[in-house]
């Protein structure tokens, strides 16, 4: 079912600030709290195909203005240039690597759960901590599908000449694995 908004959410959060959770990895890493284009762990954010640095606009077909064919032409990691957490939040703020998706899979307990009557999944560390990923759906051809039931979430990885990594997940599931670049997924930022 497609959405009848003009665009999912705004790109500045609540008084611009953006909250990291210290999860305990052993890489380090901080995942932000909440997603681009959201002011809470329970707001979905905005989609955004792989290396497009805007968001789709639900609605309305702007697969023009990153197109797969543009998606395509990137063959490598996303640069920072390329990098929507970078361009959108600012330095030392990146999209997640495949490596840091398997390390947060690895050392996290999770569940399909309601936080505010939002579905999702909740991975939450040893130190007690935890990061919500709401089933934000994705954007295909204008169209806002699976929203509730389904989240997609891009790293910043290439995986092949039209596909690239991210972190999928439904009620009974969740996977990191490739997909098609240019579908809106969301994105979740992270931090060294």
């Amino acid at each position: 079912m497609a959405a009848s908004v003009s665009q999912l959410n705004t790109l500045i959060p609540s008084g611009g600030v953006y909250e990291s959770v210290d999860l305990g990895l052993p890489s380090g890493t901080k995942w932000a709290k909440f997603n681009i284009g959201a002011t809470s762990e329970t707001d979905y954010g905005d989609l955004f195909a792989w290396g497009a640095t805007e968001p789709y606009i639900v609605g309305r077909d702007n697969t023009n203005n990153y197109s797969s064919s543009k998606a395509n032409t990137i063959q490598h990691d996303l640069y920072p240039n390329e990098d929507a957490a970078t361009i959108l939040w600012g330095k030392g703020w990146c999209m997640p690597t495949k490596a840091q998706f398997d390390e947060l899979l690895a050392n996290t307990t999770d569940e399909w759960t309601a936080i505010s009557g939002v579905n999702g999944r909740k991975f939450t560390a040893s130190n007690g901590n935890y990061i919500f990923f709401p089933a934000a759906g994705y954007v295909d051809g204008g169209s806002l599908l699976n929203r509730g039931s389904n989240g997609f979430y891009w790293s910043r990885s290439f995986y092949s000449a039209s596909g690239a990594w991210l972190l999928g997940f439904h009620s009974s599931e969740r996977v990191v694995d490739t997909n098609s670049r240019y579908y809106g997924f969301g994105v979740r930022p992270v931090r060294a």
